[in-house]
């Protein structure tokens, strides 16, 4: 499959959460990786969540696809804290789903966002 990718803002709204997930589902299905629907679903929802409670203003969600692997990218305009870059066994649960389901993720800090990635093979690699 050649690179591909698609992004869409969300507003600082928990009623954003379902339309994130959407958003990942219609892209995914588009790119013919319907299997990888259900972890990208909840890493999304989790993501999203963590930045609804952590950030502020609006949330940007990029996901990507390039040679067998997935990138999914949510990022937030700022916050006081930086609980995104605890270790998962220190966050809630959201941290941990994202640890399990996906083969690396981690988080940076760019001027006053947050930005929080995660990779993971497609299931047909």
């Amino acid at each position: 499959m050649p690179a591909t990718e698609k992004r869409e803002w969300f507003e600082p709204d928990s009623r954003e959460v379902s339309r994130a997930r959407r958003f990942v589902t219609r892209a995914l299905q588009a790119w013919g990786l319907d299997a990888d629907i259900p972890p990208l679903e909840l890493m999304v929802s989790e993501l999203v969540s963590n930045a609804l409670v952590h950030g502020t203003g609006q949330i940007s969600v990029q996901l990507s696809c390039q040679d067998s692997s997935l990138r999914l990218e949510v990022s937030d305009e700022g916050g006081v804290t930086s609980p995104h870059l605890r270790p998962p066994t220190v966050g809630g649960w959201g941290l941990q789903f994202v640890d399990e389901l996906a083969d690396s993720w981690g988080s940076e800090k760019r001027g006053h966002s947050t930005l929080v990635w995660a990779v993971k093979r497609t299931s047909g690699a």
